[in-house]
């Protein structure tokens, strides 16, 4: 068993996602939804969705209906989905050219938007967000020739950016968090992890308060916290992301 590739179209041809907002919605819903079914990639460009999974073919049936009524409701479709296309995936090598099909699809249809493709999962594949980090593992064991070039030229680069001004950092935290910053769990370790990130770039206390607007007693326990290099290296990313990019 080797997956499936499922192709989602909004009845009517109705874009996807219209915003940045919208495309975050989108990447939380197809991303939480999809680490049940072993979701390895996805990418919704305009009016429709592409996803890889490696499940059986019932399962992957359950991810669509289950993510097509979920976006559906998130985003306020009123027309809904047509039938879900759900196409088996023939070895190893179909998987491999599926990715770069899939996350290829904003160059495939000429679309301009989402210049830092958040309606996919390259920045999840990159280290640059956090919620889609659970498809990192099964992309590395199924999907090995996934390289980090291969990954940056769906973003028109040739090498992961690293230098940014401390005033990313803000945006860096909607970037890796794909705008879920209401969960509590994901802001506690996003704010503690940003504190860290700006103290490193040279701020003092009362400058990283003001700046990703914290008290002082969050920024003072911040710098006395355990390091997270998962999610101070996400935030690193993202910021150098957006200040290339954004």
């Amino acid at each position: 068993m080797h997956g499936f590739h499922i192709i989602s179209n909004r009845r009517g041809w109705g874009l996807l996602a219209r915003d940045t907002t919208e495309r975050r919605e989108l990447a939380r819903t197809v991303l939480d939804i999809g680490e049940g079914y072993g979701l390895l990639f996805f990418c919704a460009p305009d009016t429709h969705l592409h996803s890889v999974v490696s499940c059986e073919r019932r399962r992957a049936g359950r991810c669509a209906r289950a993510t097509e009524a979920a976006l559906t409701v998130r985003l306020g479709y009123e027309d809904g989905f047509a039938q879900a296309t759900i196409r088996p995936i023939a070895n190893p090598g179909h998987r491999n050219n599926l990715r770069d099909y899939v996350l290829g699809q904003h160059d495939h249809h000429g679309v301009e938007a989402d210049r830092l493709r958040e309606a996919s999962n390259v920045l999840d594949l990159l280290g640059a967000r956090l919620l889609g980090a659970h498809t990192r593992g099964p992309v590395r064991r199924l999907v090995p020739r996934t390289t980090r070039a291969a990954l940056l030229a769906h973003l028109d680069l040739e090498a992961l950016p690293e230098g940014f001004p401390p005033s990313r950092l803000p945006g860096a935290v909607r970037l890796a968090s794909a705008g879920a910053y209401a969960r509590t769990d994901l802001r506690r370790r996003l704010d503690a992890s940003a504190v860290r990130v700006a103290a490193g770039e040279g701020l003092g206390p009362k400058a990283i308060a003001a700046l990703l607007d914290l008290s002082r007693t969050t920024v003072y326990r911040a710098t006395r916290g355990s390091q997270d290099e998962e999610a101070e290296g996400a935030l690193r990313r993202a910021a150098a992301l957006l200040h290339t990019l954004g």
